[in-house]
């Protein structure tokens, strides 16, 4: 009975393996469902880049009519592996929605790293485990003197008429350029990374939005070029591009006869048909036909505006002669210089922020002050002490009480210098433009408190970090996010933020000589109260006010004497007008000369939160400084 007893537990045990083993190997080997979404990606231009950034379009839609939502991440993992490993990845963009009924289209920004046949993108289903859609992100380095030209028209053939005028056989640059729609230009400036010049056809019929203009304004001020066509096209030309431009348009156009004044390139047309226009101020004759302008061009930041009052690519221009040595003389020999970064990183390299850090610690000297005032009160003053009150078995109270005050001090030193929040400093330049609109180029460094992962957003506008780190994750939509997967303790991070915005007004001086002295005002419209005002005329810097309260205008009356050569700054303001002063005075001549400008310019400098970036589910003190530049204009000079 007994041995009949467990031979039933036998048997049990191995029916319970066996079902076992059967239903597990049946799981294993159950077919894993196909993706539920087809991907398609386009890799920077065509394939190639130039730069760090790298933009990639990602065109999902839907395999069976439902919709899908999920994640888009990088990894060097299988990704048939992938589904199945304790990889995370990298995710480049959160809860992407797939339409059941039409494309979805994705805009990333990659690091250039990552783009080799070692790493796939893959779209990860949140709603069901299928397997993964993915593509192997492939493409090849365009060379930094390649000159890469956008053209956006409705005709797709219009990018090689202008690769044509841009060839010479004198230029060792190569030319590349690129078919454009008004889809295809995005709504973060980065996204453009790579290109050199931009030419827009003003006879597109769709209309660029507000966002994309911006996104443009941004891209102009990192060094691009932007070069727009006039004629009748252009009288229906949005305000937003009409903003960038270095002129207004009277929305009307003229025919000239005298073309004398191009003739130097090629033998003229009989007639054009050009944009009746108004210059802006700080803008620039180029080309002109007696009062009427023929091109104009403007400064934005490290770039240029072109305006073209003409049709570019109709008839008489567009198979005019002269066109190669026009443009070979207005882009190439102007030369191109195009910049993905905001210019601030030797304020990092300097230690001009680490130095803003480190003045926050405690000073040594103060705390071996409080330990020799500690040891000699829980020494010699406390057991004399104790002893001549006959109390020594206070000392069991005594001892531990004053170690807790002593503890207690520290710390409450500590907090009052650092506090037990993150601390972020944020640095940049703030250019105004005449439209109302603020450009910011900054970098922003924070300091961690504890052992942890960060994720730092920006709500709008962009942001990238500076070190190589590629494990962080960067997430750009209308804003930014950047997740740090792991930050040690007290480890100071940085990165680049860039965006526009609009401060309701301009930042200008009217000045004047009078009897050998500036006279005239200063205007501050904007909405950003700014302190230490410089204003800067023929290489002349003058400290003119202290403060300039927002919507106030103050007068000025300066004597030639007054001109300072060191400026009464901090550091930090000096040294980020030392960039400033590096990047829009100092010119290099084709050898390579740096020659010192005499350009006219306004300063001043304003504490406000610019980006209003956040560290998630963390308490943030914030420390901002960013130079503020605007525009100069001088009356009755003599």
């Amino acid at each position: 009975m007994k041995v009949f007893r467990w031979g039933f537990v036998w048997l049990g045990f191995s029916l319970l393996f066996l079902s076992h083993f059967f239903f597990s190997h049946t799981y294993a080997t159950k077919p894993i469902p196909p993706a539920k979404v087809n991907m398609e990606v386009k890799v920077g231009w065509n394939g190639g880049y130039k730069w760090d950034q790298v933009p990639v379009k990602v065109m999902l839609t839907s395999r069976d009519g439902q919709s899908a939502i999920g994640d888009l991440i990088i990894t060097n993992t299988n990704p048939y592996k992938f589904m199945e490993s304790d990889s995370e990845g990298i995710p480049v963009k959160k809860s992407v929605h797939v339409s059941p009924d039409k494309p979805t289209e994705v805009s990333l920004l990659v690091r250039s790293n990552q783009i080799s046949s070692e790493f796939y993108l893959v779209f990860q289903d949140r709603s069901s485990k299928t397997s993964p859609a993915f593509f192997t992100l492939n493409g090849y380095r365009i060379s930094e003197v390649d000159i890469m030209v956008g053209v956006l028209s409705d005709n797709s053939n219009l990018h090689k008429k202008f690769q044509d005028w841009l060839y010479s056989s004198k230029n060792q640059r190569p030319i590349r350029t690129y078919p454009l729609q008004v889809s295809d230009i995005p709504n973060q400036a980065k996204m453009l990374a790579g290109l050199d010049i931009l030419v827009i056809d003003p006879s597109t019929k769709a209309k660029l939005s507000s966002a994309q203009v911006d996104a443009l304004r941004l891209w102009v001020s990192s060094g691009g070029t932007l070069v727009v066509g006039g004629g009748k096209s252009a009288n229906n030309m949005s305000k937003e591009l009409e903003s960038l431009l270095p002129i207004t348009l009277k929305r009307s156009t003229t025919t000239i006869h005298d073309l004398k004044n191009i003739a130097r390139w090629g033998m003229p047309p009989q007639s054009l048909e050009i944009s009746q226009v108004q210059l802006k101020e700080n803008s620039k004759l180029l080309l002109s036909s007696g009062s009427d302008p023929i091109l104009v061009s403007r400064e934005l930041g490290k770039g240029y505006v072109k305006f073209a009052t003409y049709e570019l690519f109709s008839s008489p221009m567009i198979n005019w002669v002269g066109n190669n040595d026009l443009w070979q003389q207005h882009l190439i020999k102007e030369g191109i210089e195009f910049t993905y970064d905001s210019g601030l990183r030797d304020l990092a390299e300097e230690g001009i922020i680490k130095q803003d850090i480190q003045k926050k610690l405690p000073i040594l000297r103060n705390i071996m002050i409080i330990l020799i005032i500690y040891f000699f009160i829980i020494g010699p003053i406390l057991y004399f002490g104790l002893a001549h009150l006959k109390k020594r078995i206070w000392a069991w109270v005594a001892v531990p009480c004053l170690s807790l005050i002593l503890s207690s001090s520290l710390y409450f030193y500590g907090v009052s210098l650092r506090g037990d929040m993150i601390e972020q400093w944020n640095y940049g330049f703030i250019e105004m433009d005449e439209s109302g609109k603020a450009i910011l180029h900054g970098e922003s460094t924070f300091l961690s408190q504890e052992d942890d992962p960060y994720h730092v957003r920006l709500p709008k506008g962009f942001a990238w970090p500076i070190d190589s780190d590629s494990k962080v994750s960067v997430q750009i939509g209308e804003g930014a996010d950047l997740i740090y997967p792991h930050v040690g303790q007290w480890t100071r991070k940085e990165f680049y933020t860039e965006m526009t915005k609009p401060v309701h007004g301009g930042f200008t001086a009217k000045v004047r000589q009078e009897n050998d002295r500036l006279v005239g005002s200063i205007t501050n419209q904007t909405n950003l109260p700014l302190k230490n005002i410089h204003l800067t005329i023929q290489g002349k810097t003058y400290f003119v006010l202290s403060q300039l309260a927002p919507k106030s205008t103050r007068e000025i009356n300066i004597a030639p004497a007054s001109a300072k050569r060191n400026l009464d700054l901090s550091n930090s303001e000096k040294a980020l007008y030392q960039q400033f002063r590096d990047e829009h005075h100092l010119m290099r001549t084709s050898e390579g000369v740096a020659v010192l400008k005499e350009k006219n310019d306004i300063i001043g400098f304003t504490q406000v939160d610019f980006t209003h970036s956040t560290i998630v589910d963390r308490k943030i003190k914030k420390n901002h400084l960013y130079l503020v530049s605007g525009s100069v204009d001088i009356e009755n000079k003599k």
